[in-house]
């Protein structure tokens, strides 16, 4: 079931998963640590929030609200290799918060 949010995501993006979804899925990821489901359910977990980091970068710990640093640990590891991996993803991150800080800059009278 994650698997197929990865890819509706991947596709679609936040038309298809909120912010309270992302907090829910911090909660699975947080309960298949500290349970003993399937370890699959951490894997895609972990792997659907990568997608959703890819688009949108580290305003996604927002979304999280409190969470364990176990976890916490755990998706920075995960976020981590995405910008090794995907160079250009830092950069368009980089270039989105610039803009953000820029916008939110009072305007000079």
């Amino acid at each position: 079931c994650l698997s197929m949010l990865q890819e509706l995501f991947a596709k679609y993006g936040m038309k298809v998963i909120g912010v309270r979804d992302i907090k829910a899925f911090g909660k699975i990821l947080a309960n298949s640590v500290t349970s003993k489901q399937d370890p699959s359910i951490k894997t895609e977990c972990l792997a659907l929030l990568g997608e959703i980091y890819k688009q949108k970068s580290e305003t996604i710990w927002n979304a999280f609200g409190e969470i364990s640093e176990k976890v916490r640990d755990m998706l920075e590891k995960k976020f981590k290799q995405i910008d090794i991996e995907n160079p250009k993803h830092v950069e368009v991150s980089q270039k989105k918060s610039a803009q953000e800080n820029i916008s939110i800059q009072p305007v000079p009278k």
